[in-house]
């Protein structure tokens, strides 16, 4: 089962104590067919709005506005030589004012992905290490199920508390799914110390980004949040683990 299957497995579990839960209120006030009806009403609103703003939930609190040249001199062209050469679905571009040394790709389907790259990781890197970052943003995009953990990300803000939203994380996400995302993006640059040296450069920095939630942090590169009680290795393994892979190669 891929991660938008148990995405909505999940939201669909959710909908359902709710939709019980306003069952037996009304049923108690008033009837058993009214009280059918408001939890019939209560389960379409709740799948119908996580799934809808399924991005928006995901995104939440970010803000980020679009890129422009200014921004890094390499961007443009690093992203439009892989997206040429390998198929990729362009995706937008987006920057979030931030210090942290960190990025994430977010989306409904690869084919209108949007990468958020924060100001202190375009800042900080060279063109190499923003090829390699870009490239495993894009095998994120059209690999990793995008669509699937946007949808799972919006899943997770509903869900109450961050123990609860952990264990979640560890059902939908498989295993060592980060470093086959690593792997998969150095095939396509043919440069993997260019990837290593960008990881280096974030474990030696800050990946922590205010505007992240445990709720979208699958979503980024590293780890946004900073909390190992709150977030799950299989998400966010050690980036030192991260970087002693790519570098057997």
């Amino acid at each position: 089962m891929n991660i938008r299957n148990q995405a909505l497995l999940l939201l669909a579990v959710l909908a359902d104590v709710a939709a019980l839960v306003v069952f037996f209120i009304v049923w108690l006030l008033t009837s058993w067919w009214i009280g059918l009806i408001a939890a019939i009403v209560v389960w379409v609103v709740i799948v119908a709005f996580v799934y809808v703003r399924r991005e928006t939930l995901a995104m939440a609190g970010m803000a980020p506005r679009p890129a422009n040249p200014d921004d890094n001199p390499h961007l443009g062209s690093v992203l439009d030589g892989l997206v040429i050469a390998h198929g990729f679905d362009k995706p937008e571009v987006l920057m979030l004012n931030s210090s942290a040394t960190n990025a994430a790709v977010v989306g409904r389907e690869s084919r209108d992905s949007k990468l958020i790259l924060t100001t202190g990781l375009v800042d900080a890197l060279s063109r190499l290490e923003i090829e390699g970052v870009v490239a495993h943003l894009l095998t994120a995009a059209a690999s990793a199920d995008i669509g699937g953990a946007t949808l799972a990300s919006a899943v997770l803000s509903i869900l109450p508390g961050n123990a609860t939203r952990r264990r979640a994380v560890e059902w939908m996400f498989p295993e060592h799914f980060r470093i086959d995302t690593d792997l998969e993006a150095v095939g396509y640059t043919r440069y993997p110390p260019g990837f290593v040296a960008s990881l280096e450069k974030l474990a030696a920095g800050d990946t922590t980004v205010p505007m992240a939630r445990t709720a979208n942090a699958h979503l980024w590169l590293a780890d946004p949040i900073g909390d190992p009680a709150v977030l799950t290795e299989r998400v966010h393994p050690p980036l030192n683990l991260r970087i002693s892979v790519l570098r057997e190669l």
